[in-house]
């Protein structure tokens, strides 16, 4: 009897390759939203020192004023850059679990096929094992 050979290996190694992409993918968005969430802190703790300081002179409390209003329009961005990672990031997940439950699936055919043959290798074994048997009982 031939060795056990999975029949559908190159499908399998295909869903391995696609999971693990999957994974770098998710790992990247993140990664990306660590960075992002940190820019948005540095953004609050960088008005917070500014509201802080008092401003002295009216161009002082103009350029304070107007410096505010870029820093609350980059916080604006900033907030809206991690809403939207937050939301790759659970669309990353998703592919990445659906990719891991694709490549289960083909490992337990693997393994339902891997038994099947295991027991058609005993039955045949054993087949050999009585034919023997039965040819050493009439030769006897």
């Amino acid at each position: 009897m031939n060795p056990f050979r999975f029949s559908l290996e190159k499908v399998l190694d295909v869903r391995w390759t696609v999971e693990d992409e999957a994974k770098n993918n998710y790992g990247q968005a993140q990664q990306a939203l660590f960075e992002a969430e940190e820019n948005l802190e540095l953004l609050k703790q960088e008005k917070e020192m500014l509201m802080e300081v008092p401003a002295q002179g009216v161009s002082r409390m103009q350029v304070r004023y107007w410096y505010l209003i870029e820093l609350d329009r980059q916080t604006l961005q900033a907030q809206n850059q991690v809403w939207n990672l937050k939301e790759q990031v659970k669309v990353m997940l998703n592919q990445y679990i659906n990719a891991q439950k694709d490549r289960k699936i083909l490992e337990k055919l693997e393994e339902k096929q891997k038994e099947a043959y295991e027991l058609e290798l005993k039955l045949y074994e054993q087949k050999q094992l009585d034919e023997m048997s039965n040819r050493s009982l009439m030769m006897g």
